[in-house]
């Protein structure tokens, strides 16, 4: 049996390297205090707005990005420091050819056994 599969349309992409404009993303060594990590981030100028601990990486903001990251660069104590790229989906659909075939997968239900609990207050 042939089927016929037609591509799912793309979703625009942003241009590549396309940065959110005045933020950042940096990482900062491993055992570094918490007073070190906020002297290099205010050294490049940049606020902290979220800060991802198991990472070690702090979201950003910065007046001058480009400034910023190459203070940043230059600290021994930031594993990086890079813009924040916007990142997009390249399509809409998984690009299976049998995932229309797959069973089950897009609803959740248990199935009926045809008993009922009976009612509270009834005989």
């Amino acid at each position: 049996m042939l089927g016929v599969v037609s591509p799912a349309p793309a979703a625009p992409n942003p241009k590549k390297g396309e940065a959110v404009p005045g933020e950042l993303i940096v990482a900062v060594k491993a055992g570094l205090s918490d007073k070190e990590q906020e002297k290099a981030l205010q050294k490049a100028g940049v606020k902290v707005k979220k800060s991802w601990v198991k990472l070690k990486a702090k979201h950003g903001s910065a007046d001058d990005v480009t400034h910023a990251l190459k203070l940043l660069a230059d600290d021994p104590s930031v594993r990086y420091a890079e813009p924040n790229y916007v990142v997009a989906a390249d399509g809409l659909a998984p690009n299976d050819p049998s995932f229309g075939e797959l069973w089950g997968r897009l609803r959740r239900r248990r199935p009926r056994l045809g008993l009922r609990r009976p009612r509270r207050g009834r005989n």
